[in-house]
């Protein structure tokens, strides 16, 4: 972003109308991939992958130990209301 001026100079307008449609393009396929894979898994009756997996309550940020495994009050408050 801070270098799109540059990039636009350098590039021109045809430049940057192929760079669009090629970003478009790439958008386009990223969704075509994204529905197919739900209609997938949709007719198999499972759910669909996610990129991000559901973090452990008992584990921080980073992969770190969290309070949560060091206090057995506080584990048992996470695993009985979801870890809210």
């Amino acid at each position: 972003m801070l270098a799109a001026h540059k990039l636009q100079r350098v590039l021109g307008e045809r430049g940057m109308m192929a760079v669009e449609r090629l970003m478009g393009l790439v958008l386009t396929a990223i969704a075509v991939q994204m529905l197919l894979d739900g209609v997938g898994a949709l007719r198999r009756g499972t759910r669909a992958v996610t990129a991000m997996p559901r973090p452990d309550p008992r584990r921080g940020i980073n992969g770190s130990t969290s309070l949560l495994a060091l206090d057995p009050h506080l584990q048992e408050r996470a695993t009985t209301d979801g870890g809210r």
